[in-house]
Formats: structure tokens, C-alpha cells, sequence
């Protein structure tokens, strides 16, 4: 998901890089989409633009594709630019600084987000080491889960909580992370 959001703020910098240079816009986003020629996405921009489709237009349709949202953005700013005359180079800019928050936030999150995952999935371990535990201490936790009636109810009933707890804990990162 970050790296998709970068190669995005990469392309809109390339495209504020190709308007800086003089480029039009249908040349800029037709060259900036040409350097991105793999990514699917922004190739297929490429591809529409130097065929003659509306630079808007193109975007619009490529910002329905999974993680290529920003292009609707830039999309609207070729929109606004040219049917009101502003500059285009000046309204990426701020779409790429946007993007380049957003992505600062997304890490930021991710990376405080690893410690309570990893408590998570430690937490999750903890039955497996009190098995090896009880084998140390001479019983067999094995025989009394599968042999005995207690066993099966404990072991279902454990199994649960454990998978809704990590499933819980993903949940919450995942909400988090992504809101």
C-alpha cells in the first residue's frame, strides 16, 4: 500500500517536473506516465494521453484502479486549471506535499503500530511454551486436552478466544492504520 502511494507522489512530481520544463499538460502526464512504464496504471495514462484522450479523462478512469486514488486528484487540478486558466504546476505542488503527508502519516502509524502486532503475536505463542512447560514439569498437557472431556472444552474454547484475539488485534491495527 506505501509503495503503490509512493510511486503516485512520484509520478505527480514528475508530472510538476515536465510543467516546470514547459512541457503542456497532456506532454507532462504523457511523459511522466511513460517513466512509470511498469506500473499498469500509470502506463495505461501514457498510453490514452499520446492516443488523444482528454488528460482529464484518462485520469479519472486510471483513479478507479486500486490504490491510484491520487490520480483523481490531479485530475481535478488539470480540470480546474484549464477551464479556469490558473497554474497546474502550483496546485500539484500541493497535491504532491498531500501525498507526501499522507505517506509520512501511513509510516509513522505502521511503524507504531509493530509493537502492539508483535505483542500480539507473542501473547498468541504463549500456550505452545506453557505445552513445553508442562512436559518440563513431568505432566502431559497433550493426553489431558485430547483424552479428557475438560481437555476438548478448554482446547475449543482457548482455540477461540486465541484466533478472535489475534484476529481482534488485526482489526484494530488495520482500522488504525488505514481509517
Amino acid at each position: 500500500m506505501q509503495e503503490r502511494a509512493a510511486t503516485m507522489l512520484q509520478f505527480v512530481d514528475a508530472v510538476v517536473a515536465e510543467l516546470d520544463a514547459g512541457a503542456p499538460p497532456a506532454a507532462a502526464v504523457q511523459s511522466a506516465g511513460e517513466t512509470f512504464s511498469d506500473d499498469l496504471v500509470l502506463a495505461t495514462v501514457a498510453r490514452h494521453v499520446s492516443l488523444g484522450t482528454d488528460v482529464g479523462d484518462a485520469l479519472r478512469d486510471a483513479a478507479a484502479a486500486p490504490g491510484a486514488g491520487p490520480l483523481q486528484r490531479v485530475a481535478a487540478c488539470v480540470h480546474v486549471t484549464t477551464s479556469t486558466g490558473a497554474g497546474l504546476t502550483t496546485a500539484l505542488r500541493r497535491v504532491a506535499d498531500g501525498l507526501r503527508d499522507e505517506l509520512a502519516l501511513s509510516r509513522e502509524v505502521t511503524s507504531q503500530l509493530a509493537a502492539p502486532r508483535a505483542t500480539a503475536r507473542l501473547l498468541a505463542g504463549l500456550p505452545v511454551m506453557v505445552w513445553v512447560m508442562g512436559y518440563g514439569l513431568g505432566s502431559d498437557p497433550v493426553r489431558v486436552l485430547l483424552m479428557t472431556p475438560y481437555g476438548w472444552g478448554c482446547l475449543v474454547v482457548g482455540l477461540g478466544l486465541e484466533l478472535i484475539g489475534l484476529r481482534w488485534v488485526d482489526q484494530l491495527a488495520r482500522g488504525v492504520a488505514n481509517p
